[in-house]
């Protein structure tokens, strides 16, 4: 049906895709901006030394792998008492995100280097395999948890709602069968301390 302009809704719609489409290759048309943009004055922007990328700032592997372990004592404390609660599913995110921050906390304390920003537990532990034994059962719970963080946020991955997959029994064995893992990590970071 055409619009008082005689183009039709369809019209409207394919040039507004293209209008969207050559905004995000980089075609903009520059419009007035009715706010001002700047940053204040009053805060200057600190300039980077050159050579050095602002975006890549590190820690120190000791104080990377104290940080690490710091969370790590809190998002195990918040995994049990999602579960209480009754938050399954968020709770077996939170014990995904327990085991990756243990292994990071390794990564960082037997490599010397920043963990890297990966959420998949089976190659963070390849990372410091040779310092961390864990067993085929171990590193199969690490695949289920790493599918478990994408279903748990994302419905797309199962077609099922996450509270229907993710129930108090699955997060009872994750719980049960992770601690031991984030135990042992956590052993092992020590006696290599000393």
């Amino acid at each position: 049906m055409p619009c008082r302009n005689g183009k039709t809704e369809r019209d409207k719609l394919v040039i507004r895709l293209f209008f969207l489409r050559g905004r995000m290759m980089g075609y903009k048309k520059t419009a007035r901006k009715s706010y001002d943009t700047r940053r204040p004055s009053r805060l200057p922007r600190k300039a980077a030394p050159k050579g050095s990328d602002s975006s890549q700032q590190h820690l120190p592997a000791r104080k990377s792998r104290e940080m690490w372990l710091r969370d790590l004592e809190y998002t195990v404390n918040n995994a049990k008492r999602l579960r209480d609660a009754g938050f399954c599913d968020v709770a077996t995110l939170y014990i995904h995100l327990a085991v990756e921050k243990a292994l990071k906390a390794a990564v960082a304390a037997f490599t010397e280097e920043e963990p890297p920003k990966d959420h998949n537990l089976v190659r963070l532990h390849s990372k410091v395999s040779g310092k961390i034994a864990l067993t085929d059962d171990e590193v199969r719970l690490l695949r289920r948890l790493t599918s478990a963080a994408y279903g748990t946020r994302y419905l797309d991955v199962s077609l099922r709602l996450p509270s229907e997959i993710y129930t108090k029994t699955v997060a009872d064995e994750y719980l049960q069968k992770a601690l031991p893992i984030i135990e042992r990590v956590k052993a092992r970071i020590e006696a290599e301390e000393k």
